[in-house]
């Protein structure tokens, strides 16, 4: 803070403490001079200030943890060969590209879960299909999800809360099985998205004190990586197009990015370590 005493006797700067400079002047032309100096130093704080910011806002930019080769390996074979196991409920993450024939696909495998006995309910997304295409999603809403299901079969489809993106599912799918009190859970995605998926609700169980209930993952096989598939880029109307095999590389930059809990505009998961650990421990 920047101090201005009037005073008879001649100019003196006097040093009062670390944050505090008096000045005694006997002129008008002294007090000028005193407040456009500290004009130009408020300025050059202001240019500081900004330069520091941008600077941090880039640093948050590129900054991600960097992911060890081995535990990505160990951690992908965990999730993508995961135990076959009879739980409470499945539950299907929506679209991570827009594709209906892997739509189908992963439908398709998900009735068959329910006919054969292997879990009791069978879960989707309640986000609505208008909702879905007013954000721009790969997912086409709960209603198109629904009608399929039913048409292979399924007579009671049930929905979690409406989820924008994986983090909401996840956190929603969570809170479901707590309230039912369901011991085991199925979560299914795309090959490419399962690991993110399994990432980020291996986070929200210990973030809700429930790593009591055993999550195992599921997805189809035969997968034809070199179809087209279309990655629609949330809120903007645009889409990232390519093979599904060109999507792989973004999956592993969000594993990157989310593994960091400091990060801003996104909900974090768990590190591949503590899904390691998870699954190790769950059986």
């Amino acid at each position: 803070m920047l101090k201005v005493h009037l005073h008879k006797h001649p100019s003196v700067k006097q040093k009062v403490n670390s944050d505090t400079t008096f000045y005694t002047v006997n002129t008008h032309e002294e007090l000028r001079q005193i407040a456009q100096k500290a004009r130009e130093i408020e300025h050059h704080i202001s240019i500081l200030t900004e330069r520091r910011d941008v600077f941090f806002e880039e640093q948050d930019k590129n900054f991600s943890i960097q992911v060890d080769s081995k535990s990505m390996m160990e951690a992908s074979l965990l999730v993508l060969m995961d135990k076959k196991k009879i739980t409470n409920a499945l539950f299907i993450h929506g679209s991570s590209v827009k594709d209906p024939q892997l739509d189908n696909k992963v439908l398709t495998l998900g009735a068959k879960i329910l006919h054969d006995g292997v879990t009791n309910n069978l879960i989707i997304n309640g986000l609505s299909q208008e909702i879905c295409t007013e954000k721009n999603l790969a997912y086409p809403g709960v209603e198109p999800w629904t009608a399929t299901l039913e048409s292979l079969g399924v007579s009671n489809v049930h929905h979690i809360q409406p989820s924008l993106h994986t983090a909401a599912e996840s956190a929603n799918l969570v809170d479901l099985a707590i309230r039912n009190n369901w011991s085991s859970v199925t979560i299914m995605a795309l090959p490419h998205h399962l690991l993110r998926c399994m990432c980020q609700i291996v986070y929200f169980l210990h973030q809700k004190s429930a790593t009591h209930i055993k999550v195992y993952a599921r997805t189809f096989d035969d997968v034809d990586w070199l179809a087209h598939a279309s990655k629609p880029v949330l809120g903007t109307g645009k889409s990232i197009e390519g093979a599904l095999f060109d999507h792989i590389e973004a999956e592993f930059q969000r594993i990157e990015k989310y593994m960091d809990p400091t990060g801003k505009g996104y909900t974090p998961h768990a590190t591949l370590e503590e899904v390691i650990e998870y699954i190790k421990k769950r059986d």
